[in-house]
């Protein structure tokens, strides 16, 4: 999980869509995990009582809470609603304030859900591959 970086903005290319930008709430927590092959949470003892490594593989996921742009030329809501009905991988970026950038190709999951009072939406990416930091 990253520290001290809010995530600032959100770009994306999809095959289906095109390619935008969703923009972070300021001050809503966002989670990462990068994914890839890494240790299983329940790990064996052997004989001699020595653990057991034990791998398993963990999908990238960022969760995080963005703002609904609704200008002409980045209609946020509708572009997450068209990449969550996409059947193709979806490039993403997502840049935060203290300068780290991770990338990574994966999926909207759930269905996005729009808050209209507050004008946001939570955006869930899910990755095989994981994502990396640039």
């Amino acid at each position: 999980m990253i520290a001290g970086g809010i995530i600032q903005e959100i770009s994306f290319n999809n095959p289906d869509v095109g390619t935008g930008f969703f923009y972070g709430v300021e001050g809503e927590t966002g989670t990462y995990v990068l994914g890839g092959l890494l240790n299983a949470s329940d790990p064996d003892i052997d004989g001699s009582f020595t653990l057991v490594v034990e791998k398993k593989i963990v999908p990238g996921s960022i969760d995080m809470t963005v703002s609904n742009d609704m200008s002409a030329d980045n209609p946020a809501f509708e572009n997450a609603y068209a990449l969550s009905k996409s059947n193709n991988e979806t490039t993403w970026t997502f840049s935060n304030t203290n300068g780290e950038i991770y990338t990574g190709t994966g999926i909207i999951v759930d269905t996005p859900s729009l808050d209209g009072n507050k004008s946001r939406f939570s955006l869930m990416v899910r990755s095989g591959k994981g994502f990396v930091k640039q």
